[in-house]
């Protein structure tokens, strides 16, 4: 009799084209619904009780953070160049 530690169901990652609409999507928020985003997506893929977070999920999560990365490097970009 074989364990496993966490159980998964079978989940594609998503397509190219639903990564590209969910970046759009993610892309057009603010920063506090970006920020949002993120917190749902991280919530989304905590592993609990047994399971791991299907992949899209996760996709959604790094998506949001490389947004956020962005925003926030454009951010100290914009203030580093006015403080010159």
């Amino acid at each position: 009799m074989t364990s496993t530690l966490f159980a998964c169901e079978t989940d594609e990652p998503m397509t190219p084209e639903q990564l590209q609409a969910t970046a759009r999507t993610l892309g057009k928020l603010n920063r506090e619904s970006l920020k949002d985003a993120y917190r749902r997506a991280h919530h989304e893929c905590r592993l609990d009780a047994g399971t791991i977070p299907d992949v899209d999920a996760l996709q959604e999560l790094i998506i949001a953070w490389r947004l956020m990365q962005a925003w926030y490097e454009r951010t100290e970009l914009a203030s580093k160049s006015e403080s010159q």
